[in-house]
């Protein structure tokens, strides 16, 4: 016996295994649902943050439009009074506002606006500017020289929003011919506001909204 033959080559031949053409499919298949659900959670995931950034920029925008009117009126002003003028009253009347009396702190909820003076005594009719709590929702109204009601801002919760001030951000109790006027809004926005929003599941999303702004008429 020669123990240096060489085997059959059939025989040397090693058994080579792989995945079938049903297991590859399978395998793709499964595949492809893992990476579908991820591109749809992400997808969900994005539009939620979209509609969340969207109401605060929304909320944002109108607000510090707002804002923008009242200190460009204010700036342009020849006097400005804080004080106090009653909701619920239609049609509107500028001689409704309530000026804050000497000796009393200078909050109020409403600001009166007047263009003109003469030997500092406001003359013609002033733009008003109100918080009214007897309106649903309540809203920051505007009242101009012809006496129209004009919305500003929606959904406030806080009523005294105007004060004057002095140089040291502290409310007067006595008027000054140039006070710093103080604004403060705080209101409340839907979270989702394409969502359906219920109260009998307890899950309203409201997003609380505070904008803040002082403001000196120009001399």
């Amino acid at each position: 016996m020669n123990p240096n033959i060489s085997p059959h080559p059939a025989t040397s031949r090693r058994t080579l295994t792989g995945f079938t053409l049903v297991e590859m499919m399978v395998s793709v298949v499964i595949f492809l649902a893992f990476v579908i659900a991820a591109l749809v959670t992400v997808q969900l995931y994005g539009m939620r943050v979209y509609t969340l950034a969207a109401t605060k920029i929304t909320a944002t925008a109108d607000s510090r439009e707002t804002l923008n009117s009242l200190r460009n009126s204010v700036r342009a002003a020849q006097v400005v009074y804080v004080g106090t003028y009653p909701g619920g009253i239609y049609p509107p009347n500028s001689t409704n506002f309530n000026r804050i009396a000497n000796g009393s702190r200078q909050i109020g909820n409403a600001l009166a606006i007047y263009s003109s003076s003469i030997n500092g005594v406001p003359a013609g009719t002033p733009t008003i500017y109100y918080q009214d709590p007897n309106t649903s929702p309540t809203n920051l109204w505007e009242i101009d020289t012809n006496n129209n009601l004009i919305p500003q801002l929606n959904y406030m919760t806080n009523y005294y929003c105007f004060d004057a001030e002095d140089y040291s951000n502290n409310i007067v109790s006595v008027y000054r011919e140039n006070p710093v006027i103080h604004m403060g809004f705080q209101f409340v926005q839907w979270e989702y506001p394409i969502s359906m929003v219920t109260n009998s599941a307890g899950i309203d999303a409201y997003a609380y909204y505070s904008l803040q702004s002082r403001i000196a008429r120009r001399n």
